[in-house]
C-alpha cells in the first residue's frame, strides 16, 4: 500500500489512467442515453395501458404500470407487447441491441464493468477490493475520491 504522496505519483501507472479514462467515458454515455431512454420508455407506458398482474395488484393497490420501475409486476401478455414497442424505440433511436436488451442498462453494466478494472487496478495502491465495497454510500464515496485522484493524469 502506499505511504506518500510522493509514492502516489509513481504508483498511478498509464494502466491505471487508461481504466480511469474508461470510466470517465462510459459514465459520459450512461448520462448521455439515459434522458433518450427513459423519455421513450415512459412515451410508451404512457400510451399503453400495460395492466399489473392480479397477484401485484392486490398487493400494490394499483392496477396500470405508469412508471418504468413497475414494468416488473405487468401481467405477461402485456409485458410482451411493452418489449416489443421497446425494440421498435430502440431502433428508431439508433441504438443496435439484442433482442429484448435495453440499451440503458448495457450502458450500466458496461460502465460497472469499467468501474470493477479500475478498482482492481487501484488495490495495491489504496489497500482497498472492491469486494469489500458493499454499501453504497461507501462505494461512492470511494468511486468519487479515486477518480478524483487519477482525473488530473487523464486531462494531462
Amino acid at each position: 500500500m502506499i505511504k506518500s504522496p510522493s509514492e502516489l505519483k509513481t504508483a498511478i501507472t498509464p494502466e491505471i489512467v487508461a481504466a480511469g479514462k474508461t470510466v470517465f467515458e462510459a459514465m459520459a454515455y450512461v448520462q448521455t442515453i439515459k434522458p433518450i431512454v427513459r423519455k421513450y420508455q415512459q412515451e410508451i407506458l404512457n400510451k399503453g395501458c400495460f395492466r399489473m398482474c392480479d397477484k401485484m395488484k392486490d398487493r400494490h393497490g394499483g392496477e396500470i404500470i405508469r412508471k418504468e420501475s413497475e414494468t416488473y409486476m405487468m401481467r405477461d401478455s402485456d409485458f410482451k407487447i411493452y418489449l416489443a414497442e421497446l425494440a421498435k424505440a430502440h431502433k428508431a433511436h439508433g441504438f443496435d441491441v439484442p433482442k429484448d436488451y435495453c440499451p440503458l442498462l448495457i450502458a450500466e453494466d458496461l460502465e460497472r464493468r469499467a468501474w470493477w478494472a479500475l478498482c482492481d487496478l487501484m488495490e495495491p495502491i489504496t489497500g482497498i477490493s472492491r469486494k469489500n465495497l458493499w454499501k453504497l454510500d461507501h462505494i461512492k464515496r470511494y468511486k468519487d475520491l479515486t477518480l478524483r485522484m487519477i482525473a488530473s493524469k487523464i486531462n494531462a
